[in-house]
């Protein structure tokens, strides 16, 4: 039987402005090169949930990140951090982003990665992961899962993507500007599935390992 082994740890990263914030990384023993995974967590916090998921990810194949986007709250059990940042009004969506950006910048600097990043999310992480794609070229896919407001009015979704749909657009113009999303999945190796036939630019998800991952 082949050695199975992997490291996880909490460390320190750049995220938005340069703020110091906390991430949970998990990966493979050995050199790899692995391919990269941000996972972006939920409302109810940088929880154990989302430690479960980054060593899933580590355990078939990934080098996974899950940065703490309500470090800024302070320390504490996950759900009062969580509760205190919702009584708050929650986080500005630029910081989500920009933290979102460290975590992948941190992936991308390491030599085990194999040059691949993609992120994740799920709930108001998977809005986050959504919209981060919006902003940036620094991954290679997203997968969106059950965000909220993420498929919303043609006003707010011009907003949301930053300008890069033209003022006036239709829902169909606005699925051909995120399409690139997955675009660039396709062209890094993964195979991309639609969940909703009705915005199958703006609900996709991948559904298998990239080449290189390991079992």
């Amino acid at each position: 039987m082949a050695y199975e082994g992997m490291i996880a740890e909490t460390i320190s990263i750049s995220g938005h402005n340069g703020d110091t914030i906390s991430a949970y990384v998990a990966r493979p023993l050995g050199a790899g090169p692995f391919p990269g995974v941000v996972l972006i967590h939920h409302n109810p916090g940088w929880d154990e949930f989302y430690r479960e998921m980054t060593r899933k990810f580590a355990h078939h194949g990934y080098a996974a990140i899950s940065h703490n986007l309500f470090h800024r709250a302070g320390e504490g059990r996950s759900d009062d951090v969580a509760a205190k940042v919702r009584a708050e009004g929650g986080i500005p969506d630029a910081q989500a982003i920009g933290d979102s950006e460290g975590a992948v910048q941190w992936l991308r600097a390491q030599p085990w990665l194999n040059g691949k990043v993609g992120a994740i999310g799920s709930c108001s992480g998977g809005r986050l992961a959504f919209l981060y794609a919006c902003h940036t070229k620094s991954i290679d896919c997203v997968v969106e899962l059950w965000g909220d407001a993420v498929i919303i009015r043609r006003e707010a979704m011009l907003a949301a993507c930053g300008g890069a749909i033209a003022a006036g657009a239709s829902v169909a113009d606005a699925r051909d500007a995120i399409a690139p999303v997955a675009t660039r999945a396709q062209r890094a190796g993964w195979r991309v599935v639609t969940l909703d036939a009705r915005t199958p630019a703006m609900s996709a998800r991948v559904d298998h390992r990239p080449a290189g991952a390991r079992a």
